[in-house]
């Protein structure tokens, strides 16, 4: 996304020629059955910077007709309506050519042969599409209340991680909002955070999920800063077949496992 809007921005300073609309088009994501949404959003971004969005706002013009014997008006507002025309047909031809060509030829040959309108060929994609996205977004909705940070990596890494899953749900028609994700992101920390999530639960401030992620990065900063002989490595359970971040500390001399926030053994 963030290489298409570059290349717009560009874009926005050139007069658009064959070519170049063919290398914005090129940027964008081929059409699959879990990105319908986000590949709408780009092809009206597109069409937005080539001033060829007139579909998406206008319905198609109607002919005018006489009103009246003496209507001194028809001629002006024929001319109107043919100059707007032209420019309604421009932009539902160059939509459909732009969609033809991030269609990959396997899907294509599924839907309508050759469509007259943009807008109902969209709209029959997204109804072909439709039970694919219900079955995505049941996959993410449980990756997302499953996800679970076992103190590999950083625990900013595990939240992004878990905010791209909201985003991805939200291009699905499955938006949820930060207390929602903010539940599930204190749900998935282990036990060693616990004295954190009571202090947030106690506290009548509710956070949005920047300061989420910020105050997490610190919590578990302290944490580590508290035990520095800290060792990153991780130990194999061959019982449950589960990763676990263990720290010995000389200060208590007791050997913990972080990610169920359990003393292990005391030597």
């Amino acid at each position: 996304m963030l290489s298409l809007l570059n290349k717009l921005y560009l874009f926005s300073y050139t007069h658009p020629t064959p070519a170049s609309i063919i290398a914005y088009v090129n940027v964008v994501e081929k059409l699959s059955g879990d990105n319908f949404a986000k590949l709408s959003r780009e092809i009206e971004l597109i069409l937005v910077m080539m001033d060829k969005d007139h579909f998406m706002r206008d319905r198609a013009p109607v002919a005018p007709v006489a009103q009246g014997t003496d209507d001194t008006t028809l001629a002006e507002r024929t001319a109107a309506y043919e100059k707007e025309k032209e420019c309604w047909e421009c932009s539902n031809r160059v939509t459909l050519m732009v969609m033809d060509l991030i269609i990959s030829p396997t899907i294509r040959g599924a839907l309508e042969k050759e469509p007259k309108s943009a807008k109902s060929f969209m709209t029959s994609i997204e109804e072909y599409f439709k039970g694919s996205t219900k079955s995505n977004a049941n996959t993410l909705l449980s990756q997302l209340m499953s996800a679970k940070y076992n103190g590999q990596g950083n625990v900013r890494e595990h939240i992004m991680g878990m905010v791209d899953i909201r985003d991805k749900l939200k291009d699905l028609d499955c938006p949820l909002n930060d207390a929602t994700l903010l539940h599930h992101v204190m749900i998935s920390l282990p036990p060693v955070f616990e004295p954190f999530k009571v202090n947030y639960n106690g506290s009548d401030k509710q956070w949005d999920i920047t300061t989420l992620v910020s105050k997490c990065a610190q919590e578990e900063q302290r944490l580590r800063s508290q035990h520095p002989e800290l060792m990153n490595h991780v130990s194999q359970d061959g019982s449950k077949n589960k990763n676990k971040r263990i720290f010995r500390s000389k200060k208590d001399n007791t050997t913990r496992d972080l990610t169920l926030g359990n003393v292990l053994f005391m030597s």
